[in-house]
């Protein structure tokens, strides 16, 4: 991380501090702009405010913001900002309804810019936890009067009109969430309910398959995808579906519907469990180092907060930062020992890092506590092929695969194992269902190829092959 402070630093010695630090503040790189708008003076103020807020640090945000607010008390951005801070806080303090001076402070922006979308938003964000709906919805649909493409202002106003049994008017406005930011899984999730809830099957299967693509992890999700399945006739799917999501909630993996992160000037999502659904929503859209920021201020929010670790831990580890990835994986192991889940992602960044023995302990803790985990069996297949010892690893992967029929790493390497180990019918096997799941999978149709000649299926294996060669030229086109 410092070398990385160091290079912006270095990159930004022809600009002024303070716009270099604005800069980065711009591209969300708070842990770089901090050491530049530290030194810029009292103009900074304003912008190190935001710095420290993207960084969970709110007392120093709050400091800089009201350093600035004895200078300038007439500025309303800057009492935007101390709201904002205020109800952060207290969001992350699990304190909903300690936001008193937070909406001092948002009126007080309104009074003097009436035109401040954030502002209009925010306030109907405190409304809300004050069981206010009316208001709520109010201030919501002001947001949207001056910035209709406000997604989470959307979401909002949707959910009140829900509650109150408008259901039309809800989907309404989470179908403009969805069309205004297509990756945004809790707003398919919601359309999926009303379309469920409303008997269009056929149409809520599509916005839940959606949200599941997104957010392949959550038991809330694919619990909504499987009941729609069935309500169409697909019963198979749908228990299969089902299962998936009831896996998930023993895990203690509820990771709820997904959390869009706030346009700039939205209030922060504030609790811990906020900031690791915000991480992963970032990790989804392969935003790793945005993903790492939220999962740090979920534990810098709350030190024991194992999911925040848990998920830092996969991101250092996508990032290739294998040691950090252990250090954090450890910490979070510490905190739950037992957690099959945490104790397979150690064994893989063991297995990354090259500490074999260390990974082989690691997972064998995780199987004492379960033995239902596909990852799990998945991880210690690819630990059993990196030792050699390739019947174990077939073994491996193919418990994974039965524990998740369509896991395609598990089948691909339960191919590879399988036709190094002479069991061409159980590679063939293997290699078919990856091309069922995929048929533009060029690599599928070419192991496919592979294993029918070895069963002397020749005009099997040259229609794959032929497959194989149309879809790679296809994709050089």
């Amino acid at each position: 991380m410092w070398l990385i402070i160091c290079l912006s630093l270095w990159a930004c010695q022809s600009e002024d501090p303070l716009a270099a630090g604005r800069r980065l503040l711009a591209e969300d790189r708070f842990e770089a702009a901090l050491p530049l708008l530290e030194g810029a003076g009292p103009e900074a103020d304003r912008h190190l405010a935001r710095a420290y807020l993207g960084l969970a640090r709110y007392d120093a945000a709050l400091a800089a913001v009201e350093r600035a607010l004895t200078r300038e008390t007439e500025d309303a951005e800057l009492h935007e900002i101390h709201g904002t801070i205020l109800t952060a806080r207290a969001f992350a303090q699990n304190e909903f309804r300690n936001t008193t001076d937070a909406e001092t402070a948002f009126l007080r922006a309104l009074e003097l810019d009436p035109n401040r979308a954030h502002s209009h938003y925010n306030l109907g964000v405190i409304y809300a936890h004050h069981d206010r709906p009316e208001d709520a919805r109010a201030a919501y649909l002001a947001a949207l009067s001056i910035d209709s493409t406000l997604v989470a202002a959307h979401k909002k106003v949707a959910e009140l009109w829900r509650r109150s049994g408008d259901s039309q008017a809800a989907l309404d406005h989470y179908v403009r969430a969805t069309q205004l930011d297509d990756d945004d899984a809790q707003a398919f999730y919601y359309v999926g309910v009303i379309l469920r809830d409303s008997g269009r099957h056929e149409e809520a299967v599509t916005a839940f398959s959606r949200a599941a693509e997104l957010n392949p992890h959550s038991p809330q999700i694919l619990w909504g995808l499987g009941q729609a399945y069935i309500r169409t006739g697909n019963r198979e799917e749908g228990r299969r579906v089902l299962e998936r999501s009831k896996t998930l909630r023993q895990q203690d993996r509820d990771l709820g519907s997904d959390v869009t992160p706030p346009a700039a000037g939205a209030v922060p999502v504030g609790p811990a469990k906020a900031h690791h659904g915000l991480g992963l929503h970032r990790a989804v859209r392969g935003d790793l180092e945005g993903s790492a920021r939220e999962y740090r201020n979920a534990i810098t929010i709350d030190s024991t907060y194992v999911d925040g670790f848990s998920g830092l831990g996969i991101v250092l580890m996508m990032q290739g930062d294998y040691d950090s990835a252990i250090d954090t994986l450890r910490r979070a192991a510490s905190l739950t020992p037992d957690d099959a889940v945490i104790l397979t992602r150690l064994g893989l960044a063991l297995l990354k890092a090259g500490h074999l023995d260390q990974s082989r302990k690691a997972l064998a803790r995780a199987a004492a506590n379960d033995q239902a985990f596909p990852e799990l069996s998945y991880t210690r297949g690819l630990l059993a092929a990196r030792m050699g010892n390739l019947d174990e690893a077939r073994a491996h992967f193919g418990r994974a695969v039965e524990l998740r029929p369509g896991y395609r790493d598990a089948l691909l390497n339960l191919g590879v194992m399988s036709m190094k180990t002479r069991r061409y019918q159980m590679a063939a096997d293997a290699y078919a269902k990856l091309v069922e799941l995929d048929a533009s999978d060029a690599r599928a149709h070419r192991y496919l190829s592979d294993a029918y000649q070895k069963l002397g299926r020749i005009v099997e294996s040259q229609t794959h092959r032929r497959h194989a060669e149309q879809l790679r030229a296809g994709e050089t086109q």
